[in-house]
């Protein structure tokens, strides 16, 4: 849903970074400013969910009011609204699958530019999470994977808002 502007307030839409705390806005762009909060939900930096959920208004190379609009956005009572509303809703597994959690520490061991400590540290976690453990003597051995803390937690009253 790209609505186009037919009128002279075209120009202001999309240069007034203003606008996106508008009722307005929001109403012509429903489906846009669902997709933000989603993408914020998952995590996603806000400059980047802006950037995917209103390309209209995000020019490559160009997020110079991209912070400001998220900024107007993010401060409106709907938007703190929708987001604690939508993210009572998730459970810990839909926030913080297993596999994101092992790719996000992957990313950590093999970015170079991490320092060693950093690497160390994200190689024990996924050694928690995927079953290794490493015993005093240098003994590798499957241990409690991650699948089976959430097995343990699954239909337990309260698990719904187990959070990270």
């Amino acid at each position: 849903m790209d609505n186009e502007y037919e009128d002279d307030d075209a120009v202001r839409y999309y240069e007034d970074p203003s606008v996106f705390e508008s009722d307005a806005m929001r109403t012509l762009h429903q489906e846009q400013f669902d997709k933000f909060v989603e993408f914020r939900i998952r995590g996603i930096s806000s400059n980047v969910a802006f950037a995917k959920a209103f390309p209209r208004y995000s020019r490559p190379g160009d997020l110079r009011n991209a912070m400001e609009r998220v900024t107007y956005l993010e401060s409106t009572d709907w938007y703190i609204d929708e987001f604690e509303k939508r993210l009572a809703a998730k459970t810990a597994q839909e926030l913080w699958p297993v596999n994101t959690a092992i790719n996000r520490l992957l990313q950590r061991v093999e970015d170079p530019a991490e320092k060693g400590s950093t690497r160390v540290l994200a190689i024990k976690e996924l050694n928690v999470l995927t079953g290794i453990t490493v015993e005093e003597g240098g003994q590798t051995k499957a241990g409690r994977s991650l699948e089976d803390f959430y097995t343990q937690f699954a239909g337990a009253p309260g698990s719904d808002s187990v959070r990270h």
